[in-house]
């Protein structure tokens, strides 16, 4: 975390390129685009070797009628696909038809995960368990199946037509996971109100040419958290099995995963639930997540978690005397002479996550500043490499600490020690400026980076401009090498509070976009929002899920 007699300067660096207004008009509800609609190209030509779809989702809806949500993560879920196909691109959107999103068209009526009430106070939402499943946070696209899910971390998928975006309903993988009823609790109980959560994240192995998703339960007694893996064939998207597995000490589930051939990796922070308070009504689920002080003062900070994609069980389990705190996960492999898992993650410092554990904070915190564009209490985002050794875990600080985000590899790197992560980052990062104040701080996105993680170096960037901002990217995979790809993305520009999408080159992110797309007049911007997926066209070379 930056030093207040720091963050002026900070500020002020970041003036010329970005406000704080500029910033927020990117929070407000969206519009949809339900039909197929053939985009002009405003920059560049589509490349020819493009031939696929890029799914994105995100919160595009952020209240009801005059009653805002508590929280940004709590919007409902906005898809968007995009098409390209013949040197032409088209482009559709729409909001997840879930439970919670048909009910609330005049006022709210669901308790959610990050805080929104309904309202009342606490006496209108004690006891009431039910949490709203927005469907806003990834997506798995499954041509074998013509359906695209849309994920939330604690509940089960929405399936959407591919073409139309159309909201079929909800999903059971293959009847391997219990979606319950729509608010349904992941606990492992026995009861109707209860059911499995499929985690918004999961992995491509190229390997086995499968991609591994999970679901979870908590134990109605303990700090062990209850896996199940689903092994999706790249071919056909069909679950082809998997096993049952237990995370040992693991009170809140993990964010993201990595998959080796063998091993199904996750890191997790040391943490603990406290529900009391949801339970009387008092506030959200995520608000009683806190860093455990005691686990890290004797010297438990984050743990590794292996688990044998063959025969399941209880997880191999590697301790690391550093707190981080994971957030996205960029990969995961079986070291060639330990054969030990390693794992490349975005994750919030120690300093950060040992203050807010000594002081008590919650891990969800207060994001009205951030979204109004006051990044000063945000925790910066690092990546760290992990390694695996005996019953331990070792970290490394990658690119001298730069505040880089949503980190992602090619594909026919997943699950095999990788050279390249790309990842979004601020403007400081992109001109290698290490000396900036801004580099190793909470940013903006302003742009994107490939890190050669050999060299522990960016070595490849691309800035988007003043006044402009970069959403994540969804890597769309031509060729085999790393650099065989490109990231497809939108960028929102302040100054006439549109979106377009650009597309670069991963090969060549310095050259600038190779081509750039105009929204629709009638669905003009895109909100900041979370993660997306390429399926690539039924005829190309590449896989028929890409994790990203």
């Amino acid at each position: 975390m930056p030093k207040a007699s720091s963050l002026l300067l900070l500020l002020h660096a970041a003036a010329a390129l970005w406000s704080k207004t500029d910033w927020r008009t990117m929070f407000r509800t969206a519009s949809e685009c339900p039909r197929r609609t053939p985009l002009d190209v405003v920059h560049g030509a589509i490349p020819a070797a493009l031939r696929g779809t890029a799914y994105k989702v995100g919160p595009g809806r952020f209240g009801v009628g005059s009653e805002d949500y508590a929280h940004w993560l709590d919007g409902d879920g906005y898809v968007f696909a995009l098409d390209f196909a013949d040197g032409g691109a088209t482009y559709c959107a729409r909001f997840v038809e879930t439970a919670g999103y048909v009910e609330e068209q005049e006022k709210i009526t669901w308790r959610t995960t990050f805080g929104t009430q309904r309202p009342g106070g606490p006496l209108a939402n004690a006891f009431d368990l039910k949490l709203k499943n927005p469907a806003n946070t990834n997506v798995l696209a499954i041509p074998g199946r013509d359906r695209v899910l849309a994920l939330w971390e604690a509940g089960a998928p929405h399936a959407l037509d591919m073409e139309t975006l159309h909201t079929v309903g909800v999903d059971s993988l293959d009847e391997r996971v219990v979606p319950g009823p729509p608010g349904a609790l992941p606990l492992d109980l026995p009861l109707p109100f209860t059911g499995d959560a499929v985690s918004a994240h999961y992995a491509a192995c190229a390997t086995t040419k499968q991609t591994v998703a999970w679901s979870w339960r908590r134990p109605a007694l303990g700090d062990d958290l209850f896996v199940k893996l689903h092994e999706l064939s790249d071919v056909s998207g069909h679950a082809e099995g998997g096993v049952d597995g237990v995370l040992e000490g693991v009170s809140f589930a993990p964010h993201d995963i990595g998959a080796t051939p063998t091993r199904a990796c996750f890191l997790a922070a040391p943490a603990s639930v406290e529900v009391l308070g949801y339970v009387l009504g008092f506030r959200g689920p995520a608000q009683g997540v806190f860093f455990d002080d005691k686990r890290i003062r004797a010297g438990e900070g984050t743990t590794l978690h292996a688990l044998d994609r063959r025969n399941g069980g209880t997880a191999e389990r590697y301790v690391c005397p550093d707190a981080y705190h994971p957030i996205h996960v960029a990969n995961a492999w079986d070291d060639e002479t330990s054969g030990c898992p390693s794992m490349i993650a975005a994750c919030w410092p120690p300093d950060c996550v040992n203050a807010m554990a000594s002081e008590r904070r919650d891990i969800l915190g207060d994001w009205a500043p951030l979204l109004g564009g006051d990044f000063s209490g945000a925790a910066v985002t690092q990546l760290v490499s992990f390694s695996g050794h005996g019953g331990g875990a070792r970290a490394r600080v990658l690119c001298s600490g730069a505040h880089l985000d949503h980190c992602k590899v090619h594909p026919a790197a997943g699950g095999l020690e990788n050279k390249f992560v790309y990842a979004s980052a601020g403007a400081a990062v992109a001109r290698g400026d290490i000396n900036d104040l801004t580099y190793a701080a909470p940013q903006p996105p302003q742009a994107f980076v490939r890190v050669d993680v050999s060299e522990d170096a960016v070595v490849d960037s691309w800035f988007c401009g003043e006044r402009r901002f970069t959403d994540d990217a969804v890597l769309a995979a031509t060729g085999e090498d790393e650099t065989d790809a490109y990231l497809i993305a939108p960028v929102y520009d302040a100054a006439t509070q549109r979106s377009t999408i650009i597309v670069l080159d991963c090969g060549d992110l310095a050259a600038g976009p190779v081509c750039e797309l105009a929204l629709p007049d009638d669905a003009p911007f895109i909100p900041w929002g979370l993660h997306g997926a390429w399926s690539p066209a039924a005829n190309g070379a590449t896989r028929a899920t890409e994790h990203v």
